[in-house]
Formats: structure tokens, C-alpha cells, sequence
């Protein structure tokens, strides 16, 4: 438990660890509270009436730039997507290896028909949107973009999509607005 931790390191002058008395511990400064899920928060995000069709949705080696024959150049969040990540230096590189991990993950659940892989250009932050609620296992093999002065704009990197209400990045504060249901959510890359 947090409570007992020490505010700073001892000096002991036995080897027993029995003399504590001049130690500061957490709990003299902070008020500490356990809680032992969210759910014990808000019994809203209980969801055990929901009935789960799938099994494992994974999305992997998102292409991240539009195809060499795909015209951007009305596509204004597209644009300012690309643009953003360059100017935060993220040239993001090719993941081949994540399109293999998803797709052997997929064969190891066995189950036609209960699991889904998307890659390349159909791993869309639209689809992730869409089809996560409906999934057991979320696997998101793909670049994460770190902000630290907004942390709620932190993202996953997704593939580039026409779409305009889609700009590639499945930010913090998106997923908050999905009804994820999953038992198991992993993020690789």
C-alpha cells in the first residue's frame, strides 16, 4: 500500500529494518483512497448486458501517407494531419512487422468469423471508431504520438482517409466517446 511508503530514503543503523521511528511516511501528507476499477466510479460503465460479437479486432501497418495517385489537394484536414506530424518531426516509418504480429494473433484465436484484421490503407481511424465497441480483444499495432502539453491530444496513427471528419489520428479525448467494451486493450508498435 501507498501509505506506507517513506517520503525519503533511511539511513538504518540495524539490519533488521526495525527502526522506522524517525521516518515521514506518504500518508502524513497525502490523503490516499483506493478504488478498485473504474467501475466502482460510475456503475454506468458496468456494460454486462452487452453482448459482445467479436472476439479480436487488430490493426496494424497503417499506411500512413495517401497512395502516390490519391490527389489531397482539397483535402484539408489530410493535409493538416501530414503537416502536423511533420512539423512535430514525426515522420512516421512503415511498420511491416505490426501487419505479421496482428495477423498471427488472429490465427492463434482460431475462430473464423469472430475476428478481424485490418492493415495498409483499411486500417482507418474510422474503422477503429466504429468496430472496437464490438470486440473482446483490441490489438492497435501502430504509432502513438505523445503531447505532452495536451495530453488529451495524444494519438494513435491511423491511415491517411478521404473521409473529412477523419484526419488518421485517434486522439485521447476520441476515445473517450467510445463505448469500448473490450477486456483486453494492447498498444504496440
Amino acid at each position: 500500500p501507498f501509505e506506507v511508503l517513506c517520503e525519503r530514503k533511511i539511513k538504518l543503523n540495524n539490519a533488521d529494518f526495525s527502526d522506522f521511528s524517525s521516518a515521514r511516511f506518504l500518508i502524513n501528507d497525502y490523503s490516499i483512497s483506493y478504488s478498485p476499477s473504474a467501475s466502482t466510479l460510475d456503475p454506468d460503465l458496468l456494460n454486462n448486458n452487452k453482448k459482445i460479437d467479436g472476439l479480436y479486432l487488430g490493426f496494424g501497418n497503417p499506411a500512413f501517407t495517401p497512395g502516390k495517385d490519391t490527389d489531397i489537394s482539397g483535402d484539408i484536414n489530410s493535409k493538416e494531419a501530414i503537416n502536423l506530424m511533420k512539423l512535430q518531426g514525426c515522420n512516421l516509418e512503415d511498420l511491416p512487422d505490426t501487419e505479421i504480429q496482428v495477423k498471427n494473433i488472429e490465427m492463434l484465436f482460431n475462430n473464423p468469423g469472430k475476428t478481424k484484421v485490418y492493415v495498409k490503407e483499411n486500417a482507418t481511424e474510422g474503422r477503429a471508431k466504429e468496430e472496437s465497441p464490438n470486440y473482446k480483444y483490441l490489438l492497435f499495432a501502430t504509432h502513438g504520438l505523445l503531447d505532452e502539453e495536451n495530453p488529451m491530444e495524444s494519438s494513435l496513427a491511423f491511415s491517411y482517409s478521404s473521409r473529412p471528419d477523419e484526419d488518421g489520428l485517434l486522439k485521447a479525448k476520441d476515445v473517450l466517446n467510445i463505448p469500448l467494451n473490450a477486456d483486453l486493450v494492447v498498444l504496440s508498435a
